[in-house]
């Protein structure tokens, strides 16, 4: 924290000359003729862009992830990956987990409320990749466990589960830092995914042939609807 506060000390300090100090804080005065010296005027959308790069600098990736380690991983979140991962021959379809949206409330990684659909729930739904685009809300991080339905040239149909961490563009520097810092705390708990995607844009993975591309190769069908061939 000391370096930090060294940080922060130079870069509030512009054309920093040899003067005096008020209550521990560098003063500056200007090249021009001003006779007394003055603070430089503090800009809060200039540090917050400023923010996560001193904290990759000045704290090394071990240390990081200490810093999230009050995070936690609530029992819902593991029991409805329990019940994604395996899935029984003889289990009623229409009862099988398709998509589970993650938030973090407080300390905890929980599930968000309302957010849970099954089979059942998408049975009107022409389209589930569409539907599962449709909850990237551009002004909310969340995680989100997929479960994919595709086909290939080899295999007539594969289900393979994909942890998505969703943290576009648009929303609050302070809610990427920390699901960017707490994503380790909720990857411990989700052993043993194929498929990890992190999108900040429907451009990344938003087009069903990309999504197809990192699924693997030959996939001819998602979610029952045709990939365009990519020259893969």
């Amino acid at each position: 924290m000391e370096m930090l506060r060294l940080q922060l000390k130079l870069w509030h300090t512009w054309e920093k000359r040899d003067g005096p100090t008020i209550g521990g804080v560098l003063i500056y005065r200007s090249s021009s003729s001003m006779s007394q010296p003055a603070l430089l005027p503090y800009d809060p959308s200039a540090f917050s862009l400023l923010l996560p790069f001193l904290l990759c600098c000045l704290f090394p990736p071990h240390i990081r992830s200490k810093m999230a380690s009050g995070v936690q991983v609530a029992d819902q979140v593991k029991d409805v990956y329990k019940e994604m991962k395996v899935v029984k021959s003889d289990a009623d379809q229409k009862e099988r987990l398709r998509l589970v949206i993650f938030e973090i409330k407080g300390r905890y990684i929980d599930v968000e409320e309302g957010k849970i659909f099954r089979e059942k729930d998408l049975e009107n739904v022409d389209d589930v990749f569409k539907f599962f685009l449709s909850h990237l809300d551009p002004k909310q991080c969340r995680y989100m466990l997929y479960d994919c339905h595709f086909e290939t040239k080899e295999s007539s149909r594969k289900e393979e589960l994909v942890f998505v961490m969703w943290a576009p563009d648009t929303a609050a520097i302070k809610d990427k830092m920390n699901y960017a810092s707490s994503k380790d705390s909720l990857k411990k708990a989700l052993t043993g995914i194929k498929h990890e995607l992190q999108m900040n844009d429907l451009s990344d993975y938003g087009d069903r042939d990309n999504f197809a591309e990192k699924m693997g190769k030959g996939v001819i069908k998602v979610e029952g609807h045709p990939v365009k061939p990519t020259g893969r």
